[in-house]
């Protein structure tokens, strides 16, 4: 039972974390070109399985420094805040999930 609900709680978190990501970098494209530009002008796929692209975006959004640097941007910043918000959630659920599976 638990699996299964921790296997539910890491689905529903790596969706929002899609989706929310999808909203983020489509205000980021708009309101702030520049600082996509220099992220590579992710999209989302590239967001989720790019290795390099993860290490920016996990030191951009989970370090908060979004706070900072899009501070200008209140649109990409809310985005983020609520990426942030899911980042760690998920981080729970997989650290939920693997704790389930290996209790057995």
């Amino acid at each position: 039972m638990f699996v299964e609900l921790a296997f539910l709680a890491t689905a529903v978190t790596t969706a929002a974390l899609g989706y929310l990501a999808h909203r983020f970098l489509g205000a980021l494209a708009v309101e702030a070109p520049r600082i996509h530009v220099e992220l590579g002008s992710p999209k989302v796929s590239h967001y989720l399985w790019n290795d390099k692209l993860l290490v920016a975006f996990a030191q951009l959004i989970l370090s908060r420094q979004y706070r900072v640097r899009l501070a200008a941007h209140p649109h990409s910043r809310a985005w983020a805040s609520w990426l942030y918000l899911v980042h760690w959630l998920h981080l729970a659920a997989l650290t939920w999930l693997i704790a389930a599976i290996l209790k057995g």
